[in-house]
């Protein structure tokens, strides 16, 4: 069953982690699970999941999530922030 959640930011780490946060939380184990990001329906990119990810300033972004992949995300920051993309995952 997919679920989809609106995308809030991008975050590339200097480890090769790349970070997506999302609004929503998530309810069950990601690692391993394969997502969509997408705008209008339209399939941007489609990335492998590693795991999920604790928000830290946790007030300020009280009902999100992260999700992180090895994969190098094909959206930059503005349009993560854009309030127009989601993430599809499978």
């Amino acid at each position: 069953m997919e679920k989809e959640y609106v995308i809030k930011n991008v975050f590339r780490l200097s480890n090769g982690i790349s970070v997506i946060a999302c609004e929503g939380r998530f309810t069950s184990l990601l690692e391993g699970h394969r997502a969509k990001l997408m705008v209008e329906n339209n399939i941007r990119q489609i990335i492998t999941l590693i795991g999920s990810r604790e928000i830290i300033n946790w007030t300020e972004h009280k009902n999100q999530s992260a999700i992180e992949t090895y994969d190098s995300i094909l959206l930059t920051v503005e349009e993560a922030q854009s309030g127009q993309w989601s993430i599809v995952i499978d």
